[in-house]
């Protein structure tokens, strides 16, 4: 009796070499159900979350499209009020300049004069009597 248990035992005993129990089948296929619910579920969530990451980034694209948009009309407004502020250096301008520098350079041997550039245009002798003389 032993013996014949033993080879049952080790014979019998596999899984693919029995033949399937009507409970066992229910059971394999209770489990795929569960297998295909959890991967469904696993992809909806997946897609939700792409579709998601899609929305926030078209919304990060557009504030950026909007931000660059600000900052180009800041830029060129910026633009516009330094060139009101600025005048333009004409020749003559830029000939009273050298003149003038030349003149502080002879009455004032001993002192260096600051010409201050802003953008190609003299505002200030640092040390002369024609300070901020070109406005």
């Amino acid at each position: 009796y032993k013996d014949l248990v033993k080879y049952f035992l080790s014979h019998n005993n596999k899984p693919n070499d029995r033949p399937k129990s009507r409970y066992d089948e229910f059971q394999d296929i209770k489990l795929e159900s569960q297998m295909s619910d959890e991967l469904q579920e696993d992809f909806v969530t997946q897609e939700t979350k792409i579709t998601e990451m899609t929305e926030e980034t078209e919304r990060i694209v557009k504030l950026e499209s909007e931000m660059t948009e600000v900052i180009t009309q800041l830029e060129s407004e910026m633009t516009e009020e330094v060139a009101q502020l600025e005048p333009v250096p004409t020749e003559e301008t830029t000939r009273e300049i050298t003149q003038m520098a030349a003149e502080h350079k002879k009455t004032n041997p001993e002192r260096h004069i600051h010409l201050g550039l802003n953008r190609s245009v003299l505002y200030t002798l640092r040390f002369g009597e024609m300070e901020n003389k070109i406005e």
